[in-house]
């Protein structure tokens, strides 16, 4: 018996021992093959289909064989100063922190295989994947550190007033980064009619009494399309600069001014003040903010911060801030209160008095908004997703709606079929859309109780979509989900850090809390890195089109060229202009699409973007209207009508 109880007692000892030398071997060997992968770039082809000569394989033994010693022999270096400062040994528990210091050793690989040329577009899933694990990893040795302070000297309104510095400083330098880099591609030719050139025609026409007038669409009227006052209050700030340039910069202060009522959200829940820091640090290294800022101009996209301000002041029951907020969001676009309904729905399941009473009302001043916008300025009441009967969206969602015929056929398609809408909604292209959406987020929104129903709307509106630029992170449509599950992100990290889960494992709330925001933190700036505009790479795009980052002399050259001949044509000419020529002749009464059923005075083309097929016809009306070639830079022509159109277009 003696004898089998010793082997029980060395069986449990080695068992012990593995345990614990189990990690730093890996540690070990994870940050030794990262380094000796840096180190042989020659090899990595070679890694990559396994087809390493002996040489290598041997090379990259002895590189991990060192790292899993070298590591086992810093944790016995530990244990020694430990045991000699205590004066006896503390194996597991002292293993168990170095443990959590050493973690973000283990991501080493994940991070080098980050570096994997096109692995953001080629591998975008195993990307974001990649980096939601090396996130968590290295976060965990928060959970040790102990927490940083400021100093209790000093006057009071020293830390209020470096957290303003703080936020301003983020608010400047997303929107000074993003108008700069919307101004050199505007300045390059990568912007399109549709729709800087169609957004700023709206501003010129507007600051001279023609309120949302747009001589690109029919009936010379954007309530055609949309239906989004909120750019006639905005119009006098196009009075400093009439040219698109000016909604650039809009668009680009506005949406990052989103880190102010993200800090207050986060300041309230998690209360302490660089945590809340930290957590609106995260709206500007955001991908899908940055890639619906790159796309020219959209209504749609303002209102990514005014949702963020309109939970505000429902959290703090402010009852005038959060009616002149929601009459804000109201005027951004026509199907905005079909959110808000959803996000008072949110605050009614709340059950205070503030959220029951105001959620109600919310829903049904936005439904009447909605009808009569609907009747009286875009005339479409039978058909709920489309303008004036002239611009319809029901393409959008061609799979649900195949007839055609508006949102009672969704509504029936989706009843009568929900296995083919679930279908439709999980395809790969939509998980990744939501990866992306959620990943810098930690998925922490969804733990938001109440509040995660006002998710549905943006989640229906995106995954139930058939156009691929509804579930995309690089154009506008995405506001409706993220501009929710940031302002909702804050409650879901304070409700993961308290949860009975925690309590059980007999965690620390306080420090899980602070190892989330740390997690939260690291995913978002590697998710930036890889997926977001601040820097260069093959995955980001401004809706279409990657970005352009600098103008060669030749495209500079060009730009010169477009500003001095543009300023030529008369104020009161008719101007046609393809595509890519628009938003550089929009500023004017009329300027028009080409080609089109229009009278032109002038015509700016890009003969490039005269499709084959139609070349012919576009040389024919050259010759039928008497139009000539008055200056040309490359493919870019400007043509002057020998004698002007009898009248004027209206």
């Amino acid at each position: 018996m003696k004898f089998f109880e010793r082997l029980d007692a060395f069986a449990r000892r080695m068992g012990a021992l593995i345990a614990l030398g189990f990690w730093p071997v890996a540690y070990g060997v994870s940050a030794a093959s990262s380094v000796w992968w840096l180190a042989h770039k020659g090899a990595r082809t070679a890694l990559g289909n396994n087809r390493l000569d002996q040489e290598l394989r041997t090379s990259a033994g002895i590189a991990i064989a060192v790292g899993a010693l070298g590591m086992l022999g810093i944790y016995a270096a530990f244990h020694a100063v430990s045991r000699r400062r205590n004066g006896e040994w503390s194996w597991a528990r002292l293993t168990r922190q170095l443990n959590l210091w050493f973690a973000p050793l283990l991501a080493s690989g994940l991070l080098t295989a980050l570096l994997t040329p096109s692995i953001e577009s080629k591998h975008a899933m195993l990307a974001a994947c990649f980096i939601a694990i090396a996130g968590a990893l290295v976060a965990l040795p928060f959970y040790q550190l102990r927490p940083w302070a400021l100093p209790s000297k000093g006057p009071a309104w020293l830390p209020r007033a470096l957290t303003g510095l703080t936020l301003v400083g983020l608010w400047a330098l997303y929107g000074g980064f993003f108008t700069r880099l919307g101004i050199i591609n505007h300045h390059g030719l990568y912007t399109a009619t549709f729709d800087l050139g169609l957004y700023d025609n709206i501003f010129y026409q507007t600051i001279r009494g023609k309120l949302l007038g747009c001589s690109f669409l029919a009936n010379n009227y954007h309530g055609a399309a949309h239906f989004d006052p909120i750019l006639i209050v905005l119009s006098p700030i196009y009075l400093l600069y009439q040219h698109a340039e000016t909604l650039l910069a809009l668009q680009a202060f506005w949406m990052g001014a989103g880190v102010f009522p993200l800090y207050c959200l986060a300041k309230h829940h998690l209360g302490c003040r660089w945590q809340a820091l930290v957590v609106a640090s995260l709206w500007i290294l955001y991908p899908a903010l940055q890639g619906a800022n790159m796309y020219d101009f959209h209504s749609l996209s303002l209102a990514a911060p005014v949702l963020l301000a309109l939970f505000w002041y429902a959290l703090r029951e402010n009852t005038w801030g959060y009616w002149l907020t929601l009459c804000v969001a109201l005027l951004i676009r026509e199907d905005i209160p079909l959110l808000i309904c959803f996000i008072a729905f949110s605050e009614i399941r709340k059950g205070t008095s503030f959220g029951v009473r105001n959620g109600w009302l919310s829903i049904l001043v936005s439904l009447g908004y909605f009808v009569c916008v609907k009747l009286f300025f875009m005339g479409a009441p039978e058909k709920m997703l489309t303008g004036t009967q002239t611009y319809s969206f029901a393409y959008y969602y061609a799979d649900l709606i195949p007839g055609g015929r508006g949102l009672v056929e969704m509504f029936t398609s989706i009843l009568t079929n929900p296995g083919f809408t679930l279908q439709l909604a999980s395809g790969e292209a939509k998980i990744l859309f939501l990866l992306l959406l959620f990943v810098p987020l930690g998925f922490l929104p969804l733990f938001a109780r109440t509040g995660r129903f006002a998710l549905a709307y943006g989640t229906f509106f995106c995954l139930l979509a058939t156009r691929e630029p509804v579930y995309s992170i690089y154009f506008q449509y995405g506001v409706a989900l993220f501009g929710v599950a940031f302002a909702l992100l804050p409650e879901g990290l304070v409700r993961v850090a308290k949860s009975r889960a925690v309590a059980l494992y007999e965690l620390d709330s306080t420090r899980l809390q602070r190892v989330l925001v740390a997690g939260l933190w690291f995913t978002s700036l590697l998710i930036s890195l890889k997926f977001g505009g601040f820097v260069a790479n093959e995955a980001f795009r401004g809706g279409f089109n990657p970005p352009r980052r600098h103008l060669d002399e030749h495209a500079q050259d060009r730009y010169a060229w477009v500003r001095r001949v543009t300023a030529s044509i008369p104020r009161d000419a008719r101007v046609g202009a393809t595509r890519r020529m628009g938003p550089h002749i929009s500023n004017r009464r009329y300027a028009y699409d080409y080609p089109g059923a229009r009278q032109y005075d002038y015509l700016f083309i890009d003969e490039q973007q005269i499709e084959s097929k139609s070349q012919r016809a576009h040389k024919d009306f050259l010759a039928q209207q008497h139009f000539q070639e008055q200056e040309r830079f490359d493919s870019f022509v400007l043509y002057r009508r020998a004698e002007p159109a009898s009248a004027p277009a209206p």
